[in-house]
């Protein structure tokens, strides 16, 4: 039973890295540029500016990675802590709270207080 719990959570790993990877890829060829939840509904998500963050690292430019997305460094810390075998589920669970719970701060903070340009309000 284990071994199939395991299974599906590195092939639901596997599969949103792949994922990942080919909007990075339609990115950096500059195939399709934009986000699914702002088109639909208008709002900014929580992780809106990440892709850019990460476009922005891979050429090395931290300042702009940070001003992205300020947590585009927790997603690969947050997926390696996931992945320790050892880890039980208080602790997974501990580590996803903490990390919903920073994204919506920062989400909430851009929105509401920075008045950041990347991340707006305006419902269709």
């Amino acid at each position: 039973m284990e071994k199939t719990k395991r299974l599906k959570t590195f092939s639901g790993a596997v599969a949103a890295t792949a994922v990942s990877l080919l909007i990075l890829v339609l990115n950096l060829l500059e195939v399709w540029r934009g986000c699914v939840f702002r088109a639909v509904t208008g709002i900014a998500c929580p992780t809106c500016g990440m892709t850019r963050a990460y476009l922005s690292l891979l050429k090395l430019d931290l300042k702009s990675a940070f001003y992205y997305h300020p947590l585009f460094w927790a997603v690969p810390a947050i997926a390696g802590l996931l992945l320790i075998k050892k880890a039980g589920s208080k602790f997974r669970i501990a580590v996803l709270s903490l990390a919903a719970a920073a994204f919506l701060v920062v989400y909430l903070l851009r929105l509401f207080v920075f008045n950041d340009s990347l991340i707006y309000y305006k419902p269709v």
